[in-house]
């Protein structure tokens, strides 16, 4: 038994001793770079075990197609014999899918199928790169059209993996980066991400450091839904947790609505996934998925992994998310007078009048006011188009998701209930009220003249429904100053004693 050991044991670490590294790279990729092709005493190829001594170009084709399924759609490419440095020179030459293989590395075309890799490779060869793929323009005997096709096709995917590494570049310049980014620092900068051009500057808001804490330290959800008006920091307080997670090595899954990204900062690893892929990766214990703004990739069945989507209140976005039984929302408020003014002086803003000007205008939404390009003209704009195209159901949006930003972003603005003593569970109820005084007056001026009835109804229906309390009793108190102004008699009682007496509060204005 024990012979019968040793000798399997002894096959085994024959079978795995390497007999050739062979680093390879595949002409115009931009993504995955250098990687080995091992030949082993005995290899493993198309379901075969091939001993070294039998092994060719044919198998290492085979080989090198095994290994990038990912890029390579069959074996059927040219490989190229080199001995050259990986240096960033060299790299980004390579990365060049119409680099010259013969002018620039002295490459040499292994066009012989049956010759053996011990008869290429006497020995070991140095450290570097020794093996180009190549994939082929044409595939046989093809039309000139056709040829001119399929290097159309070569070249756009050649372009593509070019953009794709640009964008892994940047996550691995974030990750080299991690140590310098403070996010407990009332401002921070991060490197640009995928899509951007330039650093961006995040303030960190009075509720981020609450949400942070409360996602890290639960134990009781598996999905995190943090909502709230666009333009107010969701997306920025999403990088601060993806900041977070990979300082502290976690894997994490980032889902954008113009990419979706693997990040494996332990391995300085990043790759785009497809559909499949995600949900396959967001089953790791160790992953966390930071959705933004986007329809999530898994149903609301799927309860395993740390799921984070911030989000507007977009209906076709959440729905399914919010349905999972696991699911924590809060709402992130819209942006207070303190915060506006700490943001300018941090940031030293020069026109903090203008910033205040716009701040009463169109409320906290920090989209709008810190914009340079947006004037109080603009926004003025925005608004009145806005109110032009609003209905009688904006009555009834209290508390519930909607299905564009009109309501959202430029009319109604969603408070919650902040963090204080008495509050054991903050930034977890909905409290909406309009923009500004100034909106207000807008949408009170086209509901009295368009949707008077259903004005009216509200008002009557809406003063003992909890929901709908803010936003009627923010009406209420305007249709009353529009009734004291119309210069009606009214009955006016004293409080101490109930006297009962008939006053006139001015010139006829406007009558309700």
């Amino acid at each position: 038994m024990s012979n019968g050991l040793i000798k399997n044991d002894g096959h085994r670490l024959k079978r795995n001793m390497a007999r050739r590294n062979l680093y390879c790279f595949i002409l115009g990729d931009y993504v995955r770079g250098v990687f080995p092709a091992t030949i082993s005493e005995v290899t493993h190829v198309k379901g075969s075990d091939i001993p070294f001594k039998d092994f060719t170009v044919a198998y290492l084709k085979d080989l090198i197609w095994e290994l990038r399924e990912d890029i390579l759609s069959s074996s059927n490419v040219d490989l190229w014999k080199v001995e050259i440095e990986e240096t960033d020179n060299i790299i980004k030459k390579l990365e060049n899918i119409k680099t010259d293989i013969q002018a620039e590395f002295g490459g040499v075309k292994l066009s012989r199928m049956t010759q053996s890799i011990n008869t290429i490779f006497l020995d070991n060869p140095p450290v570097g790169i020794h093996i180009i793929v190549q994939l082929p323009a044409t595939t046989g005997k093809m039309k000139a059209e056709d040829s001119d096709e399929g290097n159309e096709n070569q070249a756009k995917k050649g372009k593509l993996t070019q953009l794709e590494q640009k964008d892994a570049e940047k996550i691995i310049n974030l990750i080299d980066n991690l140590n310098t980014i403070d996010t407990n620092q009332p401002i921070f900068r991060v490197p640009p991400l995928p899509g951007d051009s330039e650093y961006t500057t995040i303030y960190n808001r009075q509720c981020y450091p609450y949400f942070r804490e409360f996602i890290f330290n639960d134990k009781d959800f598996k999905r995190y839904f943090i909502t709230g008006n666009p333009g107010i920091g969701k997306t920025y307080f999403g990088r601060l947790l993806l900041i977070t997670l990979l300082k502290k090595g976690k894997t994490v899954l980032m889902d954008h609505k113009d990419f979706t990204l693997y990040i494996n900062p332990k391995e300085k690893m990043t790759f785009r996934v497809n559909t499949d892929e995600y949900k396959l990766f967001a089953q790791d214990s160790d992953t966390w998925c930071i959705i933004d703004e986007r329809e999530p990739q898994i149903s609301h069945d799927f309860n395993v992994g740390k799921l984070i989507m911030v989000s507007s209140p977009k209906k076709e976005l959440i729905k399914d998310f919010v349905k999972a039984s696991k699911c924590k929302s809060m709402y992130m408020p819209v942006w207070e007078k303190d915060e506006v003014l700490d943001y300018c002086e941090l940031l030293k803003i020069d026109s903090i009048t203008l910033v205040m000007e716009k701040f009463k205008l169109c409320g906290g939404i920090a989209r709008l006011i810190f914009d340079p390009s947006m004037n109080l003209k603009c926004i003025e704009k925005i608004i009145e188009r806005a109110v032009t195209s609003i209905d009688s159901k904006i009555l009834d949006y209290q508390g519930k998701t909607v299905n564009d930003d009109e309501l959202t972003y430029k009319l109604i603005h969603i408070h919650t209930n902040l963090p204080s003593d008495d509050e054991e569970d903050p930034y977890t109820d909905s409290i909406y009220y309009f923009a500004s005084e100034h909106v207000a007056n807008f949408c009170l001026e086209k509901l009295k003249k368009d949707n008077n009835k259903e004005l009216r109804k509200f008002m009557n229906n809406a003063k003992d429904i909890s929901e709908m309390g803010s936003l009627h009793g923010q009406l209420f108190e305007m249709i009353c100053h529009v009734i004291l102004r119309s210069g009606k008699d009214f009955p006016v009682r004293e409080l101490p004693n109930g006297h009962v007496e008939t006053k006139n509060f001015g010139i006829l204005e406007e009558d309700y």
